[in-house]
């Protein structure tokens, strides 16, 4: 509830607001600076003429790397997926106007709406986006067979990756526990002083 404690409080007449780039902190909790100020400037109209929204993305992406987390795909304004589309309905709507799906209107923050494609694709983006760029204009028939076997391919390379993906979670973890000292790493450091 950082981001939404935090524009309330503003709303509310606070001064300054605190936060950190992609709310990471020693803990949890931090309010994170990209998703206010683009509230800022989305919900509540303000122009914000000191913030250079187009670095927004690079301030994101330099954070991550210096802090060694990565960002969540699933993360606001930053994510990956914050403007990548799978889903038939949320494809074609973007495809139409991306402010059908998209609050944000993402050159603001220099990203574009991107297309995933897998078991949830339609048709349409499927053509728009892949075939007719590279001249191939399908029948109905044909593209309905092409895109069924997307979603057939995807579902096998779900199927095929569960494990990897279980593994990648626990070697993340490991690798974030990893960042600081253990009880036994401390104890270990202390007697070794004491034997002086």
């Amino acid at each position: 509830m950082a981001t939404a404690n935090t524009l309330a409080c503003l709303e509310a007449g606070c001064a300054a607001a605190q936060g950190t780039i992609l709310g990471i902190g020693e803990r949890c909790g931090n309010t994170s600076l990209e998703e206010v100020i683009v509230a800022l400037r989305t919900i509540y109209g303000l122009r914000l003429r000191q913030i250079n929204f187009d670095k927004l993305m690079e301030a994101c992406e330099k954070v991550s790397r210096y802090a060694g987390i990565p960002i969540p795909p699933n993360k606001p304004i930053a994510g990956m997926n914050a403007f990548r589309h799978e889903s038939g309905i949320h494809a074609h709507g973007v495809m139409s106007g991306a402010g059908i799906y998209e609050i944000i209107p993402h050159d603001w923050i220099g990203r574009k709406s991107e297309f995933a494609f897998g078991k949830f694709s339609g048709t349409a983006v499927v053509l728009e986006e892949i075939l007719k760029p590279q001249g191939i204009n399908p029948t109905k028939e044909q593209l309905r067979e092409i895109v069924l076997k997307v979603k057939d391919k995807n579902e096998k390379r779900e199927a095929e990756k569960r494990a990897a993906k279980e593994e990648f979670v626990k070697k993340y973890y490991e690798y974030i526990r990893n960042m600081t000292l253990s009880m036994d790493e401390v104890l270990d450091i202390a007697k070794e002083v004491m034997k002086k």
